[in-house]
Order: structure tokens, then sequence, then C-alpha cells
């Protein structure tokens, strides 16, 4: 692993391939991560709007990097006016403070908080701030909660996405509607235009990821994806039936097939798509999905509101 530096120069660097650049950023998070490895990555991922597709931003790596390095600078500082204050002490033979040097005597460091489950709003040379603050007032463990700046240590109860998706950026935004859960069943929606007359559907299967991230309009989507709620609404069992899920999901061949319980879907990369994204399975490997029927209608049931408020404030009209 090369130095911060180094790997900071390599995310700049725009002759790069962009996957290059993006794992120069993960570097650079191994170095200096005040939440931890996922969660700094998390909050990066959301400060610096990373997209699922980096070719839609390539400019937020830079961005990502920036507030990284601003914040390890500030870190670095402290730890440079540490060291200068402990040669004074020492040349005056005055014992030293574990309460108040606790934090830099630690070989990692943590906000406490996992942004995963609450992350600040604040860059993170503003977190690192109230960190040091901390360490300086409280000793041992900081004992004040970067997002809210009052005291006590919120216990960490995960994240609500598989670390996989995480790393892949495929997380909730600003405006992403939908509903369901991850490990069952979800589907949702993130507008990447003005109104939500374009954006991003994802569905998610057992904690896999399906989609392409490209931008569809959110209306005849929907319509799409209907058949999927129908099936698994449908009493009894049911043969496996092909679904065109069309639009980002048009790189999968899709067939659904029910038992009294389960809505059991096959997915199929397609060998005919040259570009299907990096997260998708070699072509002509199925890959066999097992929900409960009720899940995936639950899904519908809360999604259904959310894609009909978003369809009228785009001026579309709402889908059944």
């Amino acid at each position: 692993m090369s130095s911060f530096a180094g790997q900071a120069r390599r995310v700049r660097d725009e002759r790069l391939p962009l996957p290059v650049r993006v794992l120069a950023l993960r570097e650079c998070v191994l170095h200096f991560a005040p939440y931890g490895f996922r969660d700094t990555w998390h909050h990066l991922i959301l400060s610096a709007g990373i997209p699922l597709v980096l070719e839609d931003d390539p400019g937020s790596l830079i961005r990502a990097v920036d507030e990284l390095e601003e914040a390890r600078a500030r870190w670095l500082a402290a730890e440079a006016e540490y060291r200068a204050r402990r040669r004074s002490e020492d040349a005056a033979r005055i014992p030293r403070q574990p309460a108040v040097d606790f934090g830099h005597t630690l070989p990692h460091h943590s906000a406490g908080r996992p942004v995963t489950t609450g992350r600040p709003h604040d860059r993170l040379v503003v977190v690192t701030e109230r960190l040091i603050a901390a360490y300086h007032s409280t000793g041992p463990a900081p004992a004040v909660c970067p997002a809210c700046g009052m005291a006590g240590r919120s216990r960490a109860t995960g994240p609500a996405r598989p670390w996989q998706l995480i790393w892949l950026r495929a997380v909730e935004r600003a405006g992403t509607v939908g509903g369901g859960d991850i490990h069952h069943l979800r589907v949702e929606f993130t507008p990447t235009s003005g109104g939500g007359r374009a954006g991003q559907f994802l569905l998610y299967v057992r904690g896999e990821l399906f989609g392409d991230g490209s931008p569809t309009a959110p209306e005849p989507q929907l319509r799409r994806l209907r058949p999927l709620w129908a099936v698994a609404g449908r009493p009894g069992s049911q043969l496996p039936e092909p679904l065109d899920l069309g639009g980002p999901f048009a790189y999968l061949d899709v067939t659904a097939e029910t038992t009294a319980e389960d809505l059991i879907l096959t997915f199929t990369t397609r060998p005919d798509r040259p570009d299907p994204p990096r997260w998708a399975r070699p072509p002509g490997l199925p890959w066999r999905l097992r929900v409960r029927r009720r899940e995936v209608l639950d899904a519908w049931r809360t999604a259904k509101p959310h894609f009909r408020a978003l369809l009228r404030s785009a001026g579309a009209e709402p889908c059944g």
C-alpha cells in the first residue's frame, strides 16, 4: 500500500481509467478513516455524490479525495501539535497526561457513530475537529457524537445494506423512493434529473443488486415492473414464465415461478449484451433466488404510494 499522497494523485489523474481511480480512493480511505473504513466510504459516496456509474460524474472522485484530504490535514496538524508539546513537556520533565493524550496514542481512531445509521451532513474536517476536541476534553474514547455534537457514544447497529452494495455505491440518496427490504426484495428509484422525470431504478433480491444504473423515465419503467407484482399475487403455484422488465434490466433474461409460499426469480445475463454492469454474473450463468411472496407484495404496497407521489410531482399520470 503506497502513501496517501501518492494514491490521492492517482485519484486526480484523469488519464487513468475510472476503476483504477476509485481503487486509489479506497487506498486513501485505508490510510485515513475517521469513521472506520466502511462508514467513511459510505460518507464519501453521499457527500461527494459518487454515482453508481462512475462515468456519470468522474469529478465526484476528486470531490471525495479533496474532502478526505482536508480532514486528514487537520488530523495531522493536531498530531504535529501533540508531538511538539510532548517534546517541550519532556524537556521540562512534565509527566504525561493519559486522559488528554489518549487519542494520540491510538493506532486507529473512530468518531463512534456509524455513518450508515445516521451520518452527519458536515464535511469530514468538521467531524475531525469534534473528534479532536472530544479527545482533548474527555480522554478515553471520544464522548461527543459527531452527528449532533452532544455527549454520549451511540451503539453501532450495523448498516441497512450489505457491504458489497455500499462498496458498489448502491446506497440511498437524496430523493430515493421505494419499498421493501433489500435482504428480501426491494425496488427503488433515485431521481437524477429535475423533478424526477428520469432516474435510476434498482431491484434488490436477497441482497443482490439488479439494474444497470442507467437513467430511465419512471412511468414506463413502473409499467414494465407490474407483471412482477402480478405473478407474486396469483394464487397457487405457477410454472416458470418469462418477465420482460426492460429498460435498466434489459441486459437480463428473467423468469418467474411460484409455489404456494414463494416467488422464485431466475436472472441470466444475456450473451448478446456487450456492456452488462460490472456486478452482473457471467453471461449464461443462471442466478436463482427465492423470496416469500408476501415480501414481494409488501414491497409493492409500500413503494406504490411513493411512486404515485413521484409521478404526480413530475407531471406524469400515476400508474396502477
